[in-house]
Parts: structure tokens; sequence; C-alpha cells
């Protein structure tokens, strides 16, 4: 297994930093913000749907754990599909389906079709926000990896300001406040607009991603040695203007040689597939290192997304108070 990495990062080490990796950043970083939108951005949105969707205080705080249902739902099917059908192509399928939702989301006109829309969107949300360092890290060599995760995460704090700053034009100021009547009970409100600019940095990612290959280790691992090479390729070509050498693309031979993956025959029953996958993390000596991951995991989501949206909850009524 040494071996494989290696002769991969070997490879990525000597064609280096350069365009494809700023690109790539670029692209799931802007997913990154989706996340953060669709999750988040719900703790600002909520509150002021409130009237139009007739919703009760425990209504409006469904509404706000709908994407993050979704989410926990979602997460390890998508992890584990990844695995099989590729990252770009999970990528994109989310990326397309969780706009679809969350833009139908932004013109319902009643709690539960609003709740049923933001829990789809949240499934959907669930690829990208997982996948986009898997395939962050597969174009990178060890050295830089860690770099370019940290920059693709810095989108994260971009979201917390780009939230809030449409929000303050939008919810908080006079100069937005406007009331179109549409079909029925739907009126289109400030709120609602506010809903399509949060997925903008999503529609963006999308079509970003349209120009970006698979990944190259992704390709290796199935088999697909010529679209892997190819794929070696054009970074090569983007990042130094140089095609891969032949000493370099033997070394991705050796790579692919080299590598010993078992592909197992595809069960008929997927769940029943991803079930076994999964046993193993509930046996010794795995079982304890999860427990404490996820326990982890669960205090820094309680801190990060809990705390944000109280504040906003609280600004809210605040506001209201003062009006």
């Amino acid at each position: 297994m040494n071996m494989q990495l290696n002769e991969f990062d070997t490879v990525m080490e000597q064609i280096g930093f350069g365009k494809v990796h700023c690109y790539i950043m670029l692209t799931l970083g802007l997913l990154q913000m989706l996340t953060i939108h669709e999750t988040m951005g719900m703790g600002i949105i909520a509150p002021s749907a409130v009237c139009d969707l007739r919703m009760s205080l425990v209504q409006l705080s469904t509404i706000t754990a709908a994407a993050f249902l979704g989410i926990i739902c979602s997460s390890y099917f998508w992890g584990y599909i990844t695995d099989k059908m590729g990252r770009r192509w999970i990528l994109l399928h989310t990326i397309s389906i969780s706009n679809f939702c969350s833009i139908i989301s932004m013109f319902m006109v009643s709690f539960t079709s609003f709740f049923v829309m933001r829990f789809l969107t949240g499934i959907f949300v669930a690829g990208p926000s997982f996948v986009a360092v898997t395939y962050l890290s597969e174009f990178c060599n060890k050295q830089i990896l860690a770099r370019a995760v940290t920059h693709m995460y810095m989108f994260t704090g971009f979201a917390m300001f780009y939230c809030p700053s449409w929000a303050t034009l939008f919810l908080s100021s006079s100069f937005m406040d406007f009331e179109v009547a549409l079909v029925g009970r739907l009126t289109f409100r400030p709120w609602r607009l506010l809903g399509c600019l949060f997925m903008l940095p999503g529609v963006i990612a999308f079509v970003l991603l349209l120009y970006m290959p698979e990944s190259p280790k992704f390709l290796f691992m199935i088999g697909d040695t010529k679209r892997a090479i190819a794929v070696m390729d054009w970074i090569s070509i983007k990042n130094t203007g140089l095609p891969l050498s032949a000493d370099q693309v033997v070394l991705m031979q050796k790579f692919q040689e080299s590598s010993d993956v078992r592909r197992h025959k595809r069960s008929s029953n997927l769940l029943q597939t991803m079930l076994n996958d999964a046993m193993p993390l509930f046996r010794k000596p795995y079982v304890g290192f999860y427990v404490g991951s996820c326990s982890v995991m669960f205090s820094l989501g309680l801190v990060a997304n809990g705390l944000g949206i109280w504040f906003t909850a609280m600004r809210n009524r605040s506001n209201m108070r003062l009006d």
C-alpha cells in the first residue's frame, strides 16, 4: 500500500501545485458555502417565513432542523455510493438535485410542503458536504493536502459573512420590503428571494465542476488506467504546460499494477451490502474509536450549528420587541 501511495505522490509532487488545485479549491469551497447556507441559513429565513406559512414555534424549530435531519439520514449512503459511482458523479447529481429542491422550497405555501422540501434539500446537500474532501484529497500529494483542505474550508467563514450580509439587506431594511402576489396564497416576499440567493454558490460550483475530470486516484482504483493517466496528463499540462513524461507514465502504470483492489461482485441488495460493510465499526477494536469520533463530531456540531441558529433566533426576537 505504501508503494502505491509513494508512486502516486511522486508524480503529484513532480507536477506540483498549480492552476488545477486553485480551480478545484474554489469549486469545492463554494460547495462548502452551499452546505452552510442550506443549513444555517434557515435560522435566518425561517423566522421571516412564520407569518406566510402560519407556523407555530415548534414548527419553526422543526423547519430549522429539517436540513440537518436530511444530512444525518443520508450521509452514510452518499459516502458508500461515492466509492461505487465516483466522486464527480455524486457531486454533480447531488448538487443539481439539492439546488432544485432548495429553489422549489422557497415557493411553498404550507408548513408541511416546506418541511418536506427542506428535508429533501438536506438529503442531497449531504453529498457535496462530505464527498468534496475526498475529491480534493485525490488531486493532492501529502505535502499540500492539509493546506488545500484548510483553504477549502475557509469558504465556511465566507458563508458566515454571506448569509447575514444578504439578510441585513433583505430582511432588516425597508429598502427591500416588497410583496408580490403570484398564485393563490403564494406571495413573493424578501425571504423567498433571500433563499434563492443562498443557493447561488451551488449553481456556480455546478458550472465549474462540469469542467473538472473524475478523480484520478478513483479511476486507478477501479482499474480504468487509460482514463486515469489521461486525467494526470491533463493536470500536468494545466499546472506545468507539459504533458506527463515517459517516466511518469511508467510510475502511474506501476501504481495501477501494484494496486491490490478486490472488486467484489455487486450484490442485488444494496441495503444489505451497506449494512455488512458497516458492521465492523460496531465490533472490537473499532467500536471504541467509532463512538469516540461520533461524540466529538456531535459536540462540534452542537456548538457550531446550535449556537449559530440560537443567535439568529435571539436576534429576531429582539428585533420584534423593538418594533
